[in-house]
C-alpha cells in the first residue's frame, strides 16, 4: 500500500488507501494552503471490498488532478475536474 503527493495548482495534495472495517477507501485530499497547515476533508475516490486502491498516482492531466491505481486485478483511472 502505497501514497502519492503532488503540488496542485500550488497546493500540495495527496491520494491514499484508508481502511476501514472490510473496505479500502482510496482518497484524495488537498491543502487550503501552500504551505500544507490546512487541509480540506478527504474525498473517498473509491471504495473497494477487500484491498483496492493499490498504488495510487496522483498526476497533473488537462490541468487537472487525476488518480491512477489498482483495485484487485484492474487498472482505474480517476480525475477531478
Amino acid at each position: 500500500r502505497m501514497n502519492s503527493a503532488l503540488v496542485v495548482h500550488g497546493h500540495p495534495a495527496i491520494a491514499y488507501e484508508w481502511h476501514h472495517g472490510d473496505y479500502w477507501h482510496l482518497k484524495y485530499v488537498k491543502a487550503t494552503d501552500t504551505d500544507g497547515n490546512n487541509w480540506r476533508s478527504p474525498v473517498i475516490v473509491d471504495e473497494i471490498h477487500y484491498g483496492g486502491g493499490s498504488y495510487p498516482c496522483l498526476k497533473i492531466v488537462n490541468g487537472c488532478p487525476a488518480i491512477s491505481y489498482i483495485d484487485g486485478i484492474q487498472i482505474k483511472f480517476a480525475i477531478y475536474y
